[in-house]
């Protein structure tokens, strides 16, 4: 006990009072930023609490340490304080913003977004979730915030025990990351531990970012050199992938308001088919598209094996790709990466369309057998920005008025005129390729809440809310033109015959792979459902570890 009344009192003689004023006032803001993490937290909450406690001490303890050392320079007295705060404040309000919103907190995934954001994405995403009266009442709250935490500082400085007892935890706080450490380079886990903090978790995401990099550089030159061949003769193969697209707005899917007129006539024509029971990996895009493209499962490994458009292009495929959200620059995604795009693609596209319908025109049909993957803004938010003014076609009116507020109406009919929009799209490729020797294969990448079960329209926080099918299911269409229909009736039936399969979206390189005769040594027969040897038994996992069907089960 002596030994740690000595050690307590020797941290104690570090900082003077002014520095033990910002000891306690940054341990207020890291513990109000960090405990934000406690609602998502894997751990018993009083667990989690206590390193949540003990991480803050710490933290704060570093950062008035580091305060006295630089104080010293005329330069950092004041801009050191006012970044620490100003970073802190970020935290709390970038943190809690993704609760409220996604219920979750600042992570890898969200970092991932934020680096491929460009700037007409950040503006469409300012104008559905911040006003500018948000703002001002922000700033406003922040200030007399602070003012309060500091006073609450002043006030706390004079009680020595308090003092002493934030010292103890700040003690408790290095043991614990030495454990932690211990066991993740003995035993590789503890990996949570740095979620407790917002700098930490901040901090380890960029890490596992800037890693994600390194492996995606690998990744341009396993694609490269990926040996594949096709077995059957080539014919156009379309990938259509969508963005947002709620199933349960979509009349072909039963909605009650007339959202998809072309695909339910081209269903009833007999010309194309839909599954009802495909699910995607994850509820945002960048996971999704991760899982779509490699010939791997669950994304967690994704630049383990190929993707699969470097297959079709090293078996003799021409490749081209139109794209209204990715574009080739430096950016750490692979669509992105300038080296992996050219191992997958013989042509992409390097204009931003206002609206996908735009896009669809630009699109040229090869005179050659081609792979065409083709991704739409589809109905992601900004919802109204999405379709032209001539496609207002539902009106608020038509909502439950006593369900929905009037906000909530507007927004429903925008999400529904862009559904339709969207349909008309989907038409408008197919229309250019009726002609010819084709197959599409169109579904979303996740799926979009629309106050089906609180106030809230979007998606990325399916984890914790009561029912994520509505993030999770997608719909799932399949087109083949007269003449691939002709030459291929027995896929057809095939398809048809899987109306009602648990599909999920993790497969789909498999699937056109197998569709294709496209032949590599990647290839898995089991993950194509049009595939005898598909394994229609096997769990389907979302969100790295939720099984999707068994959640769906208990929740009935």
């Amino acid at each position: 006990m002596s030994n740690l009344k000595s050690l307590l009192k020797s941290l104690y003689k570090v900082l003077n009072k002014p520095y033990s004023i910002f000891f306690i006032f940054t341990f207020l803001l890291n513990l109000i930023s960090n405990s934000a993490y406690l609602f998502t937290a894997e751990l018993e909450v009083v667990n989690a609490a206590i390193i949540t406690l003990c991480l803050s001490a710490l933290i704060a303890y570093i950062e008035a340490v580091i305060f006295k050392v630089v104080e010293k320079i005329k330069l950092f007295r004041v801009s050191y304080v006012c970044i620490v705060v100003f970073i802190h404040n970020l935290f709390i309000i970038f943190d809690y913003f993704c609760l409220v919103n996604f219920q979750t907190t600042i992570n890898q995934d969200k970092i991932d977004i934020i680096a491929e954001t460009d700037s007409a994405e950040i503006v469409s995403f300012l104008i559905t979730y911040v006003s500018i009266y948000t703002v001002l009442l922000i700033l406003l709250c922040l200030f007399a915030f602070n003012y309060l935490l500091f006073r609450i500082s002043t006030l706390l400085y004079y009680r020595k025990q308090c003092l002493n007892a934030l010292l103890g935890l700040a003690l408790l706080g290095a043991v614990i990351y030495g454990i932690t450490a211990f066991n993740y380079v003995v035993y590789h886990n503890g990996r949570n531990v740095p979620q407790y903090t917002a700098p930490t978790r901040v901090a380890y995401s960029v890490y596992l970012m800037k890693q994600r990099e390194a492996e995606i550089e690998n990744l341009s030159v396993l694609c490269k050199r990926v040996k594949a061949e096709a077995t059957k003769e080539k014919t156009n193969i379309i990938v259509l992938i969508g963005e947002s697209y709620s199933l349960y707005h979509s009349s072909l899917y039963g909605y009650k308001l007339e959202t998809t007129p072309n695909m339910t006539v081209r269903y009833k024509n007999g010309e194309l088919l839909f599954l009802r029971n495909a699910i995607t990996i994850s509820d945002f895009t960048h996971g999704a598209m991760e899982s779509v493209f490699s010939l791997d499962s669950l994304r967690t490994q994704f630049t383990s094996k190929p993707l699969f458009p470097s297959c079709f292009k090293n078996a003799g495929y021409f490749t081209s790709m139109y794209d209204n959200q990715y574009f080739v620059k430096p950016q750490m995604n692979f669509l992105s990466n300038a080296s992996v795009s050219e191992a997958m693609f013989n042509k992409r596209n390097t204009k931003r369309y206002k609206y996908d319908g735009d896009m669809i025109k630009d699109i040229q049909v090869e005179n050659k057998p081609t792979l065409y993957v083709i991704h739409l803004q589809g109905q992601h938010y900004t919802y109204n920005a999405r379709y032209p003014k001539s496609f207002e076609y539902f009106t608020p009116s038509q909502y439950d008025s006593k369900r929905f507020t009037d906000e909530q109406r507007l927004h429903l009919s925008e999400y529904d005129n862009v559904t339709r929009y969207n349909d008309y799209v989907v038409n408008e490729l197919i229309k250019k390729f009726e002609n010819t020797n084709t197959i599409l294969i169109y579904f979303s990448d996740h799926g979009e809440e629309l106050y089906e079960q609180s106030d809230y329209n979007g998606h990325g926080n399916s984890p914790f809310v009561k029912d994520l099918s509505y993030q999770i299911r997608v719909p799932f269409i399949v087109w083949m033109s007269k003449s691939y229909k002709a030459a291929n009736m027995e896929l057809f039936k095939k398809v048809k015959k899987c109306e009602a399969y648990p599909i999920i979206t993790d497969d789909i390189s498999h699937l056109l792979l197998d569709i294709s005769g496209v032949r590599t040594k990647d290839f898995n027969p089991t993950r194509s459902f049009v595939n005898d040897k598909y394994n229609i038994n096997k769990p389907r996992i979302v969100l790295n570890s939720i099984n999707f069907d068994e959640v769906i089960k208990n929740n009935r």
